[in-house]
């Protein structure tokens, strides 16, 4: 016996610690590890979708040209990847930004 336990459970009371417990598992109620890494993921995801879309904001005054906004859009894009995955912006993208 586990010795955190002070009773055996056995027979009706076995059965009904894993019907409790299967109830909650398809209930959803114990996290799993595809779940905690979704909640991470989305949240990661609207954080960066919103510093892009402020970054974005500051970066081109609308309405403007088409290739510009390209451009800037996809700077930032990288910047943000980089930023995201290496803790660090890509060092290519400091030398487009000084040209301009």
């Amino acid at each position: 016996m586990h010795p955190c336990v002070s009773t055996k459970i056995a027979g009706p009371g076995l059965a009904d610690m894993i019907e409790e417990t299967v109830e909650a598992l398809n209930e959803r109620d114990f996290p799993t590890s595809s779940s905690l890494v979704s909640y991470f993921n989305k949240d990661l995801v609207e954080r960066l979708a919103k510093e892009y879309e402020v970054s974005i904001e500051r970066a081109v005054a609308l309405p403007g040209d088409v290739g510009r906004i390209e451009a800037a859009s996809a700077e930032l894009a990288d910047g943000a990847f980089f930023a995201c995955c290496f803790g660090t912006v890509d060092p290519s993208s400091s030398s487009s930004s000084s040209s301009s």
